[in-house]
């Protein structure tokens, strides 16, 4: 073997393993995750009116200029799945993306659940920090003035 075939050899043994090739069982960077909790505006919404619900995903790949494809999220409300689904095309390490829906709710408390890669599409280094949520108190409008006279 010639002394450039055999340092060549040795680079790519070198490379390769801190790539993490050829180890299935090397823990990966990206992390799929929430960058904080849900928030709800109006903050007390009344019986009958529209909210709006936001969310952040972040992807915590502590590696820069990587970015994690189709991110797929989805959201029960109260209990029910499929409420709304999507998918984020591109999710570049140490960004996030902002996500919200308007609801309109009687009455009462309402929860919503979110999860992000809930099909484990995206080898993560945390699985288990994929999933939130929020529970919004609609509160009744108050009743009309009354009209005495």
């Amino acid at each position: 073997m010639s002394p450039s075939t055999r340092l060549g050899m040795i680079a790519l043994a070198v490379i390769i393993p801190a790539a993490g090739c050829g180890h299935p069982d090397k823990k990966p960077s990206v992390d799929l995750t929430f960058y904080q909790a849900p928030t709800v505006l109006p903050l007390t919404p009344l019986d009958g009116q529209a909210f709006t619900v936001s969310w952040r995903v972040f992807n915590a790949d502590y590696f820069e200029n990587r970015e994690a494809l189709n991110v797929a999220w989805t959201i029960s409300r109260d209990g029910v799945a499929g409420f709304a689904s999507g998918v984020i095309p591109s999710l570049r390490s140490r960004t996030f993306v902002d996500l919200s829906f308007i609801d309109t709710q009687t009455a009462g408390p309402h929860s919503y659940a979110f999860s992000i890669d809930q099909a484990d599409a995206t080898r993560e280094a945390n699985e288990a920090n994929n999933t939130t949520g929020i529970t919004v108190v609609v509160v009744p409008s108050p009743p009309p003035p009354s009209t005495t006279g």
